[in-house]
C-alpha cells in the first residue's frame, strides 16, 4: 500500500528548547535593563469540570539589590477567553539578586469547551528599563485526564499521505501506561506497535520506546520494517482525552532507511 520510499543518506536532527535563554540588552549593561517573558506563546491546560495552572517567567538582563514589581495586564481586545476562565496576578516580583520573576496564571473550566486565547503584558516605565517583546499569548484549552484503560478498544483510523482508512485494535501492555495497537499501517492485523501515555494525567504527550523495540512487519523487499520518531522534524504524538482521539506521528524505517513520515489519527468507535 506504501509505494513513495526515501532513503536516509544523512541526517541532522535539531532539537528546539522549550524556553528562550534570559535575553540580553545589546547596549550599556550598567545603565539599561532588557525585560521580557520567557515564551511568545503560552498553553494553559485546565481540566474538565476543574482548574489548571500555569507559570510564565518575565526574565531580566540584570540583577538589582531591592525587589522589582512590575504591572500586569490582560489585552482585552486581543483576547477571546472569557474573564471567567482565568485569573491573572495583576503584579509580578523579580526578588533582589534575581533575573527571573515568575507570575501564576489560573484556568478555571467555566463553559470552556472550545480553545480560546488570552493575551497579557507587562509596563515599564522606569528609566533603563527597555523590552523586546512585552506580550505574551497563552492559549487556554480544556483538557481530560489521561487515563491509559479507559482508551482501549477499537479505533477508525485515518493514516495520511493516503489517506488510508483502516481499524486499529489498542490493548493494554505491560508498563502500567503503555498502550499497544494492532494493525497499525495496516499492513498486519496481528502486528503490535507499543506507545506510552504519560503517568502524568494532565500530559497530553505522548512517547514511543527506541524503535529497534518497536518492530511492525518484515517488508518484502526490505525486511524488517519498524515504527521510528527519531526524526526531529516529526509533530509530537497526543492524545486528547475529552474526545478519545489518539494522533500519532512517526516514520517506518528499515536497514535501507525510512518511508515518508505518517500521521494516522485515531477516533475510538
Amino acid at each position: 500500500m506504501k509505494t513513495i520510499f526515501k532513503l536516509l543518506i544523512a541526517s541532522v536532527f535539531f532539537a528546539s528548547c522549550g524556553e528562550a535563554d534570559t535575553a540580553v540588552y545589546d547596549g550599556t549593561s550598567d545603565s539599561q535593563t532588557l525585560l521580557s517573558f520567557s515564551n511568545a506563546v503560552y498553553t494553559l491546560p485546565v481540566l474538565v469540570n476543574a482548574t489548571g495552572e500555569l507559570e510564565v517567567t518575565l526574565n531580566s538582563s540584570t540583577v538589582s539589590n531591592v525587589d522589582r514589581v512590575f504591572n500586569i495586564s490582560v489585552i482585552s481586545e486581543e483576547s477571546s477567553a472569557d474573564p471567567a476562565t482565568y485569573s491573572v496576578p495583576s503584579t509580578v516580583t523579580i526578588p533582589a539578586n534575581s533575573n527571573k520573576g515568575v507570575l501564576v496564571v489560573h484556568g478555571m473550566d467555566v463553559g470552556l469547551e472550545d480553545p480560546k486565547v488570552l493575551t497579557i503584558s507587562f509596563a515599564t516605565n522606569a528609566d533603563g528599563q527597555v523590552f523586546d517583546a512585552n506580550k505574551a499569548i497563552i492559549n487556554v484549552t480544556q483538557v481530560c485526564p489521561v487515563d491509559r484503560d479507559s482508551l482501549l478498544g477499537t479505533y477508525a483510523a485515518v493514516e495520511t499521505p493516503g489517506p488510508y482508512n483502516y481499524t486499529v485494535i489498542a490493548e493494554a501492555g505491560d508498563a502500567p501506561n503503555e498502550l499497544v495497537f494492532r494493525n497499525i499501517w495496516d499492513v498486519d492485523p496481528n502486528s503490535r506497535t507499543s506507545v506510552f501515555v504519560s503517568e502524568d494525567p494532565n500530559n497530553t504527550v505522548i512517547t514511543f520506546p527506541p524503535y529497534l523495540d518497536n518492530f511492525l512487519y518484515v517488508n518484502a523487499t526490505y525486511g524488517n520494517a519498524y515504527v521510528d520518531v527519531r526524526d526531529a522534524a516529526l509533530d509530537p504524538s497526543s492524545v486528547d482525552a475529552c474526545t478519545n482521539v489518539i494522533t500519532l506521528n512517526f516514520r517506518v524505517t528499515v536497514a535501507a532507511g525510512s518511508f515518508d513520515a505518517s500521521k494516522v489519527v485515531l477516533t475510538k468507535q
